[in-house]
């Protein structure tokens, strides 16, 4: 059996809400040669197969499932066809989903299962951790809001270890309208966090970590004006120190006009709950595409549950095609540590929903359905990357044949395709709705990308 095949066994799983879900891909124990795969009495069971072909020359690849049973033998074929492509090492989509695994971990991450919950992010492209705000303490400042003592940066030190290439580190600073005792609106307030903001930037700096790349999530959710006071007073304390630190935030007005317009454009990043913009009229949308084009960096993150009975398809995968039809640069997920303080295998115990797309429980970590699509939506958007960068390599050269005019099309159209077929008001798993279309429009930008190959040859 090639390395490269990965063998899952779907497992049951019942759920909070007494819906029973076929999501679970524990890896099918190997035994002699063999995959065993156990189907209980009266019951079907999938198996997936996960092909990551890195080390094999680009061909026709033909095999076999052969299956071996008490009761009878099948085989199937099997045909893997290896284009000439490679995605990228480090996608351009960035993925986070407040892990929270730093300080020892929070929510379901545990000293036992937070070691491979991190190497499982990582193998699924996340590169935008989360932390609380327990890992930038304040220190210690006088009466007129002057740093006379600096924090400790051990639990800062500890997280970022945790995550030595990560594209950005997030932190849900979760402030108030107070600087330790220091009002905001008065000096002492901007000074402290003047201070309090050029520490970390610096400190930042010393673990060769650029400014730029800390995002601070001021207030969370903001949907009332007293919340953009204090979103507002912050960002303003913050931008003033020139340190190039963000300031990240996720607004849920369901009219954006509603919001403070100043404090909107203090926002270095405006990441709108995903289910919100699409259920939302076009001026809703338009509100957010007016921001980017001012110069804010535009994100999108869901937070919707349970995450057992959100369809794997639209909710997650089609999360980065929503990405790319609005030029985003990262999307989220709530929340990758968050399990609702039990095991995903027994969710009879949860007090809550519970948001993680893989099974966590305290010791160990496997992956899933929703979890898999997340992976899948990341390396989408490497696809349609590298169609647009090859329409304008042959463009350069001069071509202007019928491949480049398809390929122009393709890379116009499908997006809007996939997602005006692909998504439901509900984005639950049970809606009825067509599947195939993403990976339909993977094949027909593999196929573009070889004739524009011919073309620029």
């Amino acid at each position: 059996n090639p390395q490269y095949i990965r063998v899952h066994e779907v497992a049951w799983t019942d759920t909070s809400h007494g819906r029973v879900v076929a999501s679970a891909l524990p890896d099918a124990p190997l035994e002699n040669g063999a995959y065993r795969i156990s189907a209980p009495s009266g019951l079907t069971r999938q198996v997936w197969l996960t092909f990551n072909p890195i080390d094999i020359d680009p061909a026709n690849y033909h095999g076999m499932i052969r299956i071996e049973s008490p009761v009878a033998n099948a085989e199937f074929p099997v045909l893997l066809n290896v284009y000439p492509f490679t995605l990228a090492d480090e996608p351009a989509l960035h993925l986070g989903g407040w892990d929270y695994v730093d300080c020892g971990g929070h929510r379901g991450v545990t000293p036992e299962n937070r070691a491979a919950l991190i190497e499982h992010l990582k193998e699924h492209y996340v590169d935008s951790p989360w932390a609380t705000n327990c890992v930038i303490p304040k220190g210690e400042h006088d009466a007129t809001g002057a740093m006379t003592a600096p924090p400790d940066t051990a639990r800062f030190d500890e997280w970022v270890s945790l995550w030595p290439n990560a594209a950005q580190y997030c932190i849900f600073a979760a402030v108030g309208s107070r600087f330790l005792d220091f009002p905001m609106g008065t000096p002492e307030f901007d000074k402290a966090v003047g201070d309090w903001t050029r520490f970390w930037a610096e400190h930042a700096e010393r673990k060769s970590i650029a400014p730029e790349k800390l995002a601070l999530l001021v207030v969370d959710e903001p949907h009332s004006n007293e919340q953009d006071a204090v979103i507002l007073a912050w960002a303003k304390a913050i931008h003033a120190t020139g340190t190039g630190v963000r300031v990240w935030e996720d607004p849920t007005y369901r009219d954006m006009n509603e919001a403070n317009p100043e404090m909107i454009a203090e926002c270095d990043v405006l990441c709108p709950n995903r289910p919100i913009f699409l259920r939302a009229g076009q001026a809703y949308r338009d509100y957010f595409i007016a921001e980017r084009a001012r110069g804010a960096t535009l994100e999108f993150y869901s937070c919707s549950g349970p995450a057992r009975l959100l369809d794997p398809y639209a909710y997650y995968r089609l999360q980065a095609w929503t990405c790319w039809q609005y030029d985003a640069e990262a999307m989220y997920f709530w929340a990758f540590g968050d399990n609702s303080g039990a095991s995903s295998w027994n969710e009879y115990m949860l007090n809550r929903n519970g948001y993680t797309p893989q099974f966590l429980d305290p010791k160990s970590v496997t992956t899933a359905k929703q979890m898999e699509a997340v992976r899948e939506g990341v390396e989408d958007y490497e696809y349609f990357l590298m169609l647009r960068d090859a329409i304008a390599q042959a463009e350069a050269r001069g071509a202007a044949d019928e491949a480049v005019v398809a390929a122009k099309t393709l890379l116009d159209d499908a997006p809007l395709r996939v997602l005006e077929v692909g998504t439901s008001d509900s984005l639950m798993w049970d809606a009825a709705i067509n599947r195939l279309l993403a990976d339909q429009v993977r094949k027909e930008i593999l196929d573009a990308l070889l004739a524009l190959r011919e073309v620029s040859e």
